[in-house]
């Protein structure tokens, strides 16, 4: 639905807080980015949970972005860009995904 939540938002949301937490860790706010990470992390999973549920959770990420698009490595790097970004900020976006599995 136009608006609402979808798979593209959430990759950006991740990515976007990955690097601003990781902005804030090269400033020597580490606190900072460790409680960003923990708001998003809150956010995903109790605001989210149910959309995420219902988008089968980390399966349902993989399966969108392999599964759309007609050139698969171009998606495979997607995939790889976003879990890097997110790696860069503790994997907190990603491990909300893997919880409502």
């Amino acid at each position: 639905a136009e608006g609402g939540l979808n798979w593209g938002r959430v990759l950006a949301l991740v990515v976007f807080a990955g690097s601003l937490a990781a902005a804030l860790a090269e400033q020597g706010s580490r606190e900072e980015a460790g409680r960003l990470a923990e708001v998003l992390a809150s956010y995903l999973a109790e605001e989210k949970r149910e959309w995420l549920e219902a988008q089968g959770g980390w399966d349902g990420f993989c399966h969108f972005f392999n599964g759309h698009g007609s050139q698969p490595t171009d998606q495979s790097s997607t995939i790889s860009s976003a879990i890097m970004a997110a790696a860069g900020f503790g994997l907190a976006g990603l491990a909300v995904l893997l919880a409502v599995r």
